[in-house]
């Protein structure tokens, strides 16, 4: 039986979600879901010079794989916020998915979950079959 923050989860996925990733001083990369419409956006953080930027179409069931895919990584379970301030510029990220007034958030500054790695190349993959590129 599925626990309720799971079904919580999954539930508030279907609203919206925001994934971003920044690097001090490099490439970032943002990817938003909502209106069965993905978009992608890779920029230069220092400049903040946009570098690309694509929007496409998806389909529902893209939307359940892209759920059931970060309830596998796990993402759902991990802390709220990862931190290691002893290191100036690095990285940062934010995983935002919205329902209606809710929001769950997880943010990193210089460190993240073990499985984060895997959810940065499933991110980029998910860009790549949507036909937008992540250019980094």
């Amino acid at each position: 039986m599925a626990n309720s923050y799971a079904i919580e989860f999954e539930q508030m996925f279907r609203d919206g979600m925001s994934f971003e990733y920044s690097v001090a001083r490099g490439q970032s990369f943002k990817i938003d879901i909502r209106d069965n419409k993905i978009l992608v956006v890779t920029y230069h953080e220092t400049a903040k010079l946009l570098e690309n930027w694509c929007t496409s179409s998806i389909s529902n069931k893209t939307l359940v794989h892209v759920v059931s895919s970060l309830k596998e990584l796990g993402s759902q379970n991990w802390k709220q916020h990862y931190s290691n301030d002893g290191i100036r510029g690095g990285f940062s990220y934010k995983l935002t998915i919205r329902f209606m007034d809710k929001w769950l958030s997880y943010t990193g500054l210089n460190k993240q979950p073990d499985n984060f790695d895997k959810v940065i190349e499933y991110m980029h993959d998910l860009a790549l079959v949507n036909g937008c590129e992540i250019k980094t």
